[in-house]
């Protein structure tokens, strides 16, 4: 989502490059008292638009006793989850400068990893709606004004009409009829379908997540493990962990998974068992975290499954993209076909007839 992300860092918003610079000054200034203040207040005033709001409201919040994850979550659309989320575990383990930079570098691969050439899902969706509405309104002329003129000239002249015509004479007479109830309920569909669909996007460059699939478990997976992968490796309780990740989560199947993983860990059960009855993780996960864990680098394999999942998620959502792309295209010359062999095809019979 290049275009968008560059759109908001021109009008001053959050995304992705914001969000790593400011964790990048995070962690030089975490645990050293009032210097965390001092840099953010040193990075409001030299910012503007709604990240400057942002950030002087983080500072109050931080002021006022708040810790950094607290503060973060107060703040609607500064954040992504998973870094709330990590931040909050972080706190607990004391290990908050590290991750912190992990985080930064890890916004800043994904802005990498984002192609120069092929249009994401913004590009996409902007194409298929000035596409889709000329392709609606030149095929609305013709269907309304020039067809009903040429089955006119083919009656009169006495020449039956053809199959191809008389279907779409059938469609335009019920387009013409229907048009005055259907106009209003269209636009009400277009609009509300742009903007569902800029809000998703702006949703997934800021807080890196899409609004549908943030509430399910295999979705949130990654950044659970994650959690728990630090929490881990620093110690820190596990449940903690996964209270830090149900905060991050939305109403749904992630969030209620995640609770019966806590209820799980809290009555004593081993973690990746209770994961796989919580229906988190499948049994060949388990079973190759399990072997981890005998060789003692269980957090090291937490953080390899949930990069091999955000790689897998991404290569879906690319050839979903790259198949989409085409498969418009062919969709809209067919229709297009179908209209112009609907016209040619009896003007040719009428040329024949009258010749």
């Amino acid at each position: 989502m290049t275009f968008l992300r560059n759109w908001h860092y021109l009008m001053h918003k959050p995304e992705p490059l914001r969000q790593a610079a400011l964790l990048l000054s995070f962690s030089g200034a975490a645990g050293r008292g009032d210097c965390l203040l001092q840099t953010l207040d040193a990075l409001a005033r030299d910012s503007r638009g709604q990240w400057g709001d942002n950030l002087r409201r983080l500072h109050s919040l931080l002021e006022a006793g708040h810790s950094l994850s607290s503060a973060m979550m107060l703040i609607d659309d500064f954040m992504p989850d998973q870094t709330v989320a990590a931040i909050s575990v972080a706190e607990e383990s004391h290990c908050l400068s590290s991750v912190l930079s992990d985080e930064a570098r890890r916004l800043s691969r994904a802005i990498a990893a984002e192609s120069t050439v092929r249009p994401g899902l913004d590009m996409l969706f902007a194409w298929l709606l000035a596409v889709g509405t000329m392709l609606v309104a030149v095929l609305s002329f013709i269907c309304i004004w020039i067809i009903p003129k040429f089955r006119r000239i083919m009656e009169d002249f006495g020449i039956e009409l053809p199959r191809q015509l008389s279907r779409l004479a059938l469609f335009t007479d019920f387009l013409v009829g229907w048009m005055p109830l259907l106009i209003l309920p269209l636009l009400a569909t277009v609009a509300g379908g742009s903007w569902f669909g800029m809000k998703a996007a702006k949703q997934r460059l800021v807080r890196g997540t899409w609004p549908v699939l943030s509430a399910r478990m295999r979705y949130r997976l990654p950044e659970v493990l994650r959690a728990l992968s630090l929490a881990m490796a620093s110690g820190a309780s596990l449940t903690d962990a996964v209270a830090a990740a149900i905060h991050s989560c939305p109403p749904g199947d992630a969030s209620d998974r995640l609770l019966q993983l806590r209820h799980l860990l809290e009555s004593g059960e081993q973690l990746f068992p209770a994961m796989e009855k919580a229906r988190i993780i499948h049994d060949n996960e388990r079973s190759l975290l399990e072997s981890a864990k005998l060789a003692g680098n269980a957090d090291w394999a937490m953080r390899q499954l949930a990069v091999r999942l955000e790689e897998k998620s991404r290569r879906r959502a690319e050839f979903c993209l790259m198949l989409l792309e085409p498969t418009l295209v062919m969709v809209s010359g067919g229709v297009v076909l179908w209209v112009g062999t609907s016209v040619l095809v009896p003007l040719l019979k009428l040329i024949n007839d009258l010749s």
